[in-house]
């Protein structure tokens, strides 16, 4: 196609000078090119086509108005009117039909053409204006064709893309319809597009049978031309026609699928909403109708499921049976209480069926209805047992109160195990609450008082929260206990607390008995909250408590005093950052400086790991922490390196050298590494392990820089052994004893089994330019070419010359005997041929044959050639850590062949 567009636009660079300069039909040919690419595919013989053919027609015309011989008069009258014979039977009904052309009448045109353009033609030669004429109405001719079926082409392709898109679809129907629609849509321009197809290959046929019988091979060839640059648009737009077709089916299954999930999700629903409404129904046969629901719905998933399609929308519609609603008379007959339990007790069974969570919450709702209609330990304990662990708080409320109502009912071990569960159950969620500052649950807790009644880990829920330091439990707590309390009531109670609070070191709940305004100066029992801090040693409830108290000089002291005499370096941090004491604080630094610095003297007198992790951690902010820390890697260092040569561990040297590269120890390490690594692969290499000692042999050699001057010996021999152990894949090339060689790869493994593979040619047999003679039945040959028709040849063998498989291929295998030797054998198939010596005499006549010259020739024995199967053996010899030698044989039924060659390692493994 390129080249054909190349060949024309070439002609048309080449005499595009030569073009009528003006024509008084442009207008018109412009005209019908426009309404030729505007035209679709569907308008058919309506179509492109047939503007095109209009468009044709004028630039034919223009040419009349050229002076032309008699001889170029007539083709081009011939030219127009086949093409005014296509337009008026096939066309007429897009812009009328055509006059036809004579000679006379185009002359006419010539005669009365501008000035100009006579004298533009008249001005060449006659028979080059001849050849420009021919060459240009060719040319015009198949680019007509060619835009006329590129135009049909672009025109189906756009009109494919239309229907390339799936609208919205408000339900699956309609999104089938839609589907439906575009995919017969371009069924259609399809089948349209085959037939305009077919009609531009006819007009295309007939302009080219036109040339050929006018004698224009040159307009035919470019006819010919055209059309191919024409099959390859129609290539394309058919192209684009399949992929729009596969995009729509793919957007038609994605959204159907869409749908399918979206209708399982809509019943799905259906099914919760009916289940709901069975749940809270106090009427059974409400409940059942309900229930009946929930089947159809079930029933019409099973259905869209089995029956989903791509195809139909038959899986959208429900035929699941409908269940019948009947009505409930008002029972007056049982009492309301009974009714309510006995609903419990079916709303539990149905949630033990059927595993939805309404049920198990009306049966709690029916229990409580009871209760409330007529309160029972019987009915409290129901509606505890319903409630269950799902949620406790219910469950512990009316196990409490049941339990209240009747001492005896947890007396059953199934009973007792219940409550317990309950409890603790209650118990961890109020410990995970208090834990995590979950307020919204400890106000729940709160108004159901269980803090009053669920211990924590054996303790009241206020003193964990005291002891965890929650300053949101403990007032949440606190707020409870004291409602509607008196405030001297309420002010006793929180000194008791800030007491426990400061015995407990919680720093965060004083500090918001502070921010609310509470003293730290008072007594409980002759003791105030410092001196009970300062008793369980709380320093940091003590520090606050001195800091806001009125006796903060006093209580500051006490506190320097006791860390100074127990060297307390972080209390008296603690208290440096609070105080706003200038004397405390200088006092605090020397104090701390002088613990610093004894505490440093200590570690290093103990000179252990342990001792200076102990300065760094009671002395955050020492001065010595570098020092320590510096101490610490020396001592580890050290330890790691008495390993080494202890247990003489290769693992224990790598992880060393990992560690501390610049060790002083190091290049000792590096050694014994060495050493070990080399003894390991030799144990590896006795027991034949060679991918192992190979490994450990590398990992040796690693250390080349390190050891080079300790180990120069181990060196050499190390570096050896990697050779030797090392498996190639190298490139061998050979040759054989009658001329031929070969090339491939072959794979030299350490261990193991390799495999090569050779291709084999030989050159002088296979392009050697011998003649080829023909053997008849009286030993008479007789030459395929080159010698007079009738001449006879007496030939004798005298020897063969040489035979060979002169086209092959080989595969086989290696495997390593010895330290540098391979032995290889192999199977190969190639071509047979032999080559002979004969002598003869040649003569017209038999009867010259006796005083005919005797002569000598080679001459291919046709009968000792073919297909042979050949065995390969031979040995592979390595002379350098890189290079092979080899040498072997290759025989068959038909010769015997030595081989020797040569091969280089490309990789080694």
């Amino acid at each position: 196609m390129k080249q054909a567009l190349l060949f024309t636009l070439l002609i048309f660079g080449l005499f595009n000078s030569y073009i009528p300069a003006q024509c008084r039909y442009d207008s018109k040919v412009q005209e019908f090119r426009n309404k030729a690419n505007n035209a679709g595919t569907k308008e058919s013989s309506n179509g492109s086509q047939g503007y095109f053919q209009y468009a044709n027609y004028y630039e034919q015309m223009c040419w009349c108005e050229s002076e032309l011989s008699d001889a170029d008069m007539e083709r081009l009258v011939a030219t127009i009117n086949a093409c005014v014979q296509i337009v008026n039977s096939q066309y007429s009904s897009l812009a009328g039909k055509l006059p036809t052309m004579t000679k006379a009448k185009c002359k006419g045109m010539s005669k009365s053409s501008s000035t100009n353009n006579s004298t533009n033609s008249n001005s060449q030669s006659p028979s080059l204006q001849q050849d420009m004429m021919q060459l240009m109405n060719n040319f015009n001719n198949a680019m007509s064709l060619k835009r006329q079926g590129e135009a049909i082409a672009h025109a189906f392709a756009n009109e494919v893309k239309r229907f390339g898109e799936l609208g919205t679809a408000s339900n699956p129907q309609e999104l089938l319809d839609n589907f439906n629609y575009n995919m017969s849509q371009i069924s259609q321009l399809q089948a349209q597009n085959r037939a305009d197809n077919l009609t531009q290959l006819e007009n295309t046929a007939v302009s080219a049978l036109n040339d050929i019988n006018s004698g224009n091979t040159d307009g035919a060839l470019l006819s010919a031309a055209a059309f191919l640059d024409q099959r390859e648009a129609q290539k394309e737009a058919q192209r684009e026609a399949e992929y729009q077709k596969q995009k729509l089916i793919q957007q038609h299954k994605e959204k159907m699928s869409q749908f399918y999930w979206k209708a399982v999700e809509l019943n799905d629903q259906s099914i919760n909403a009916y289940y709901r409404n069975a749940a809270f129904t106090f009427s059974k046969n409400e409940e059942n109708y309900n229930l009946a629901y929930v089947a159809h719905h079930q029933c019409f998933a099973d259905y869209m499921k089995n029956n989903f399609s791509y195809s139909n929308t038959l899986w959208t519609q429900n035929n699941c049976a409908k269940p019948q609603e009947t009505f409930s008379l008002e029972n007056n007959l049982i009492p309301l209480d009974v009714q309510y339990i006995n609903t419990a007790k079916r709303k539990y069974q149905l949630y033990t069926s059927t595993g939805s969570a309404y049920f198990k919450e009306a049966a709690v709702r029916f229990a409580g209805s009871a209760v409330d209609e007529k309160a029972s330990a019987e009915y409290f304990y129901l509606m505890g047992h319903y409630a269950g662990l799902d949620d406790p708080i219910v469950a512990f409320t009316a196990f409490e109160t049941a339990k209240e109502m009747d001492a005896g009912m947890f007396n059953s071990t199934e009973k007792y195990e219940e409550y317990m569960g309950v409890k603790l159950r209650l118990s961890y969620l109020l410990k995970e609450a208090i834990d995590n500052n979950d307020v919204n649950y400890l106000k729940i807790a709160t108004a159901a008082s269980l803090h009053k009644t669920i211990d924590v880990y054996g303790m009241p829920a206020i003193a964990y929260a005291i002891q965890q330091d929650n300053p949101d439990a403990v007032q949440l707590f606190l707020n409870d206990y004291f409602k509607d309390q008196p405030q001297y009531k309420v002010k006793v109670q929180v000194r008791e607390t800030m007491i426990i609070a400061a015995i407990n070191n919680s720093e965060a709940t004083l500090q918001r008995f502070v921010e609310m305004d509470f003293s730290v100066d008072y007594k409980i029992k002759s003791q105030t909250p410092f001196e009970a801090a300062r008793k369980a040693q709380a320093n940091d409830a003590a520090i606050l408590i001195a800091i806001n108290s009125k006796h903060t000089t006093k209580y500051q002291t006490q506190i320097i005093d006791a860390a100074a005499e127990a060297h307390d370096y972080i209390t008296l941090r603690k208290l440096q950052r609070k105080t706003s004491s200038t004397e405390h604080s200088q006092r605090i630094t020397n104090l701390m400086t002088d613990f610093d610095e004894k505490a440093y003297a200590k570690a290093s007198e103990i000179n252990t790991k342990e001792s200076y992790e102990y300065y760094i951690s009671n002395f955050p902010l020492g001065k010595y922490l570098n020092d320590a820390r510096s101490r610490i890697s020396k001592i580890e260092e050290t330890r790691s390196y008495n390993l080494v040569v202890e247990y003489k561990s290769i693992d224990r040297a790598k992880e060393f050298l990992q560690n501390y590269p610049e060790s002083k120890y190091a290049k000792e390490v590096q050694l014994l590494l060495f050493d070990q690594l080399y003894e390991q692969g030799n144990s590896e290499y006795a027991s034949k392990e060679t991918f192992k000692a190979k490994s450990s042999y590398k990992a040796a050699y690693e250390l080349k820089e390190a050891v080079e001057n300790e180990r120069p010996k181990e060196l050499r021999n190390l570096k050896s052994q990697i050779n030797t152990l090392n498996s190639h894949v190298a490139l061998h090339f050979e040759f054989d004893s009658n001329g031929g060689f070969g090339f491939g790869t072959i794979g030299l493994k350490t261990k193991g089994v390799g495999f090569y593979w050779t291709g084999s040619l030989n050159v002088p047999y296979a392009f050697s330019e011998i003649p080829i003679y023909i053997l008849d039945e009286d030993n008479v040959l007789k030459k395929d070419a080159g010698g007079p028709e009738n001449s006879f040849i007496i030939l004798d063998k005298t020897e063969s010359i040489r035979s060979a498989i002169w086209l092959g291929l080989s595969l086989g295998a290696t495997y390593k005997i010895a330290k540098p030797l391979w032995l290889s054998a192999g199977v190969g198939v190639g071509a047979y041929g032999q080559v002979d010596s004969y002598t003869f005499k040649e003569a017209n006549n038999p009867s010259d044959l006796p005083t005919a010259e005797v002569q000598t020739q080679e001459v291919h024995n046709k009968v000792e050639s073919g297909a042979v199967v050949y065995f390969e053996a031979g040995a592979y010899f390595r002379i350098t850590k890189g290079l092979f030698l080899k040498g072997g044989v290759a025989t068959s039924s038909k010769m015997t062949l030595v081989q020797f060659g040569i091969a280089t390692s490309i990789f080694k493994y």
